[in-house]
C-alpha cells in the first residue's frame, strides 16, 4: 500500500539531550521545590524523586500514563490547588526543556517529507503533554505536524495499541499506509508492528539497541538517511505495476 503518513517519536528521534539527565534532574527538582515553597508548601526533594521513581515503575508495568501531577501529589502531605501544582511543574520542565536540542536535520527532513505529500504527526511517551507541545513550538517543529499525541494526553504509553489506534483514527488511514519512526524498539517498533504500521529504527540518538532486527522494516542511521529511505518508499509505491 502506498505510504501516506509518517509518525515520529520525539525525544532521541527529532530532539536529543545536551547533557546526561542525571546531571539535569537535580536542578529541575530544586526549581519545583522552590516554586512550591514560594506558594507556602513544603516538599523534600528526596520524596519527589522517590514518588517519580514509583510512578515510572508503575507506568512501565501497566502502560498507563496518569501524568506527572500524579507523582507530585503522591509526594506531598498537603495537596496544593491545581494552579499551584501546575506552576511548580512548569518550573520543573523549564529546566529539563533547556537540556533538549533539535537535530539539525529535523526541519529539512520534515520539509522534504511534506513536499513528497506525506502527512506527519508525533506520538510521544511523556508524563506531561504541555512539556511536549512547548518543545515542539520551541524548535519550530509544530507547524510541520498534523497533530502531536502524547501518552499523558491519551492515557496510554507506547507500545500499548491504544495510542497507535488513536493516531490512526486521527489520520483516518489504514496502518499499512503509515510508518513509525523511533529510537526505542520496546516502545516504538514493537507497538507499531503489533498494530500493522511500518516500523523504522532510527539509530543516531537511540536509547535502546536493536537486538532483534526483525522488529524493524528498515533502519536509518540519521534523519538524512531517513529522508532518502522514505523518498524511495514513496516513489516505489507510485510506480505502475
Amino acid at each position: 500500500m502506498r505510504l501516506q503518513a509518517v509518525l515520529f517519536d520525539l525525544g532521541n528521534t527529532l530532539i536529543y539531550p545536551r547533557a546526561p539527565w542525571e546531571t539535569v534532574r537535580p536542578a529541575a527538582i530544586a526549581a519545583l521545590v522552590e516554586s512550591l515553597r514560594q506558594a507556602g508548601y513544603r516538599l523534600e526533594a528526596s520524596r519527589f524523586r522517590h514518588a517519580v521513581a514509583a510512578y515510572y515503575r508503575e507506568r512501565d508495568h501497566d502502560l498507563r500514563e496518569a501524568g506527572m501531577d500524579t507523582a507530585l501529589c503522591a509526594a506531598l502531605d498537603e495537596i496544593p490547588p491545581p494552579q499551584v501544582r501546575h506552576q511548580a511543574l512548569r518550573a520543573f520542565y523549564r529546566v529539563t526543556q533547556s537540556n533538549w536540542q533539535a537535530d539539525e536535520q529535523a526541519v529539512p527532513l520534515l520539509r522534504t517529507l511534506r513536499r513528497l505529500g506525506l502527512r506527519l504527526a508525533v506520538i510521544s511517551n511523556a508524563a506531561d503533554d504541555e512539556d511536549v507541545q512547548t518543545l515542539l513550538k520551541r524548535f519550530a517543529l509544530r507547524p510541520w505536524f498534523d497533530f502531536a499525541l502524547t501518552s499523558a494526553a491519551c492515557g496510554y504509553r507506547k507500545p500499548h495499541p491504544y495510542i497507535f489506534q488513536q493516531a490512526l483514527e486521527a489520520l483516518n488511514l489504514p496502518p499499512q499506509a503509515v510508518a513509525m519512526v523511533g529510537d526505542r524498539p520496546s516502545a516504538d517498533l514493537i507497538g507499531a508492528r503489533r498494530c500493522g504500521l511500518r516500523p523504522i529504527y532510527l539509530s543516531r540518538w537511540a536509547t535502546e539497541p536493536l537486538d532483534d532486527p526483525t522488529l524493524a522494516e528498515a533502519i536509518a542511521a540519521d534523519l538524512r538517511q531517513l529522508a532518502d529511505l522514505l523518498r524511495r518508499w514513496r516513489q516505489e509505491a507510485d510506480r505502475p505495476a
